[in-house]
């Protein structure tokens, strides 16, 4: 008896210690779904789940604790950083009660990154006492981390981590010493501990950049020497942009030790590595692009072949059907029998062919959809040739043209006698900056990278009014800053309706209205033209409106024109905005 009840507890605990693991394995992989859809910039289909799954998780549990961690990943995604640091201290006060070492030494590590945002977000009034204490508290929790690290056999990572954000956030107060101190802190960890070559490039290229705030530049271009040593493989993106910032790096220490040909060839290979890395992500989104629209194909044409066999085994058992009665009364209704079989052959016949029209139709929509994606995605990239060709232009050639003109005239100082070369070289100078200067203002607006959206539209305005034709903008509201590419995109859309204005409205009006509010950005842009018949755009029709409606349907936005003859033209454009 007592032998048999030693056996049904065994038993029993086996069942529970199976049911147990088999319910871990699935929250391990509802959590990783969670995380993917994260990954994909999905946050609020990633929210809605981690929300569902937290309520089901027991009081002060290791799943509790992960899902609020992850919550708190997404609103920081979000730049929500108040909500994020609420979810990321729930998770620590979990992880504390469960005394999970490498767990807390984790969460230390991102309510520190998180606070170490808020700070950087005021980097312009950095030394006021709110920013100062923003640092306070970041410097806080990774102090945290150092002394936690002694709690735990693992978490180097964490502390190299911890290390790296340290020397960021002590040269930000210009405290050069304690910085190189911990970035060298960090480089130890990632040589001696981990092997993870990127990131110890990355801290080399940290380490490099601090010296160059200490004016060591020898130390600086050593240690970019050896990030490019380093890396072997270049195969990934990652890898490529390590190797161009420890380039760009090296093109600016050369610059200011007077080596002035090997600035110029390190900004050469800085701008082949561009090339390089913008060439590897425009492949990667027409990758990305084909691959969707292959998949969506598939389907379509699945559901085609599955909807034919449907229809032909259909026809199949009607013609059995119709053959039994047929053999069974065809005496009696022969001829009715016969009728109601061609009438029902081409009820189906005119049923298939209906519905092959519209899966056909389903297909040339999603064509029309993906070739939209392709043409965004190629006005995507070009957008970024002409920011960085612009940047380029100012940064690099006119910082050349001007250093020679310095030349020039230090020459013309130490000469006695005034030399006329001279005179015209620095003439040449002069207006191949002026050229420069304007070729890069026409790639890019330097208001709208420094000043924003409104600024830009308002310099626009002022740029292309005359006494034939004046441009207004109107604005209810400031109009904050948002993502540059977002504000590159607009600005385009926004010039392209100018330029049609300008070449065929023969208007003496143009208004352009902007307003945001709730996250939804309202453009409207009017003149009192000669308009035009809307239902005759085409794409070739060389006024570019349907570019302009394809790019914005790309951001999720609305677009709108209203026109006819001699009533001038209104466009409105709604637009979705997630960061500010």
């Amino acid at each position: 008896m007592k032998k048999n009840f030693l056996i049904l507890c065994l038993l029993t605990a086996v069942f529970i210690t199976a049911t147990a693991q088999k319910k871990t394995v699935k929250n391990d992989s509802i959590h990783l779904k969670a995380i993917s859809l994260l990954s994909q910039n999905n946050q609020e289909k990633a929210l809605q789940l981690a929300l569902q799954e937290i309520d089901k998780t027991s009081k002060n549990s290791n799943e509790e604790a992960k899902w609020n961690s992850l919550i708190g990943d997404i609103f920081n995604k979000n730049q929500e950083l108040n909500k994020a640091l609420y979810y990321y201290k729930k998770a620590l006060a979990t992880n504390r009660f469960l005394h999970d070492s490498l767990a807390v030494m984790e969460n230390y590590l991102k309510i520190g990154k998180t606070f170490n945002q808020k700070y950087r977000n005021l980097y312009d009034v950095r030394h006021t006492s709110k920013a100062l204490q923003l640092k306070d508290s970041a410097d806080f929790y990774y102090q945290n981390i150092i002394t936690n690290y002694n709690n735990t056999n693992s978490g180097a990572i964490h502390l190299a981590q911890t290390y790296s954000n340290l020397a960021f956030l002590y040269a930000d107060l210009d405290k050069l010493d304690s910085a190189q101190n911990y970035i060298t802190k960090a480089i130890h960890i990632y040589e001696n501990k981990l092997a993870l070559p990127l990131p110890l490039n990355g801290a080399l290229n940290n380490q490099g950049l601090i010296y160059i705030y200490q004016k060591k530049y020898d130390a600086a271009e050593k240690t970019h020497l050896k990030v490019i040593k380093n890396v072997k493989d270049t195969t990934t993106i990652k890898a490529l942009g390590t190797v161009q910032d420890a380039t760009t790096n090296l093109a600016y220490i050369y610059k200011k030790t007077k080596k002035y040909t090997k600035a110029f060839e390190y900004y050469q290979k800085e701008r082949k590595l561009s090339e390089i890395i913008l060439k590897k992500q425009k492949a990667i989104e027409i990758r990305t692009i084909e691959a969707e629209y292959n998949e969506e194909k598939a389907r379509a044409e699945e559901a085609v072949k599955t909807e034919k066999q449907r229809q032909a085994k259909k026809r199949t058992q009607y013609a059995l059907i119709g053959t039994g009665m047929f053999s069974a009364i065809v005496i009696l209704l022969g001829t009715v029998m016969y009728r109601n079989s061609k009438l029902k052959a081409k009820s189906l016949a005119f049923n298939l062919v209906t519905q092959e029209l519209n899966q056909q139709k389903t297909l040339r929509l999603l064509e029309e959809k993906n070739q939209q994606k392709l043409l965004s995605a190629t006005l995507d990239g070009r957008e970024i040739e002409r920011k960085d060709i612009a940047q380029t232009l100012h940064d690099s050639v006119s910082a050349l043209l001007s250093s020679a003109n310095m030349h020039i005239q230090v020459a013309r100082k130490k000469s006695a006698n005034s030399i006329e070369e001279l005179d015209k070289s620095q003439h040449i100078i002069h207006e191949a900056s002026e050229k420069v200067r304007d070729l890069s203002h026409k790639l890019i607006s330097a208001v709208l990278l420094k000043f924003g959206l409104e600024h830009a539209v308002y310099d626009m305005c002022e740029k292309y009014s005359n006494t034939e034709l004046e441009f207004e903008l109107e604005t209810h509201d400031k109009i904050p800053r948002f993502e540059q590419s977002f504000e590159i995109k607009i600005h385009n859309i926004i010039e392209e309706c100018i330029n049609n204005i300008i070449k065929h409205s023969k208007a003496s009006l143009a208004t352009v209205a902007i307003d945001y509010s709730n996250n939804i950005l309202d453009i409207s842009i009017t003149d009192n033209g000669i308009g035009f018949d809307t239902s005759k755009i085409t794409p070739n029709s060389g006024i570019g409106l349907s570019q302009i409606k394809a790019r914005i349907e790309n951001l999720d936005g609305i677009f709108t024109i209203q026109s006819s003859a001699n009533n001038g033209t209104l466009i409105k454009i709604s637009l979705p905005v997630t960061n500010t």
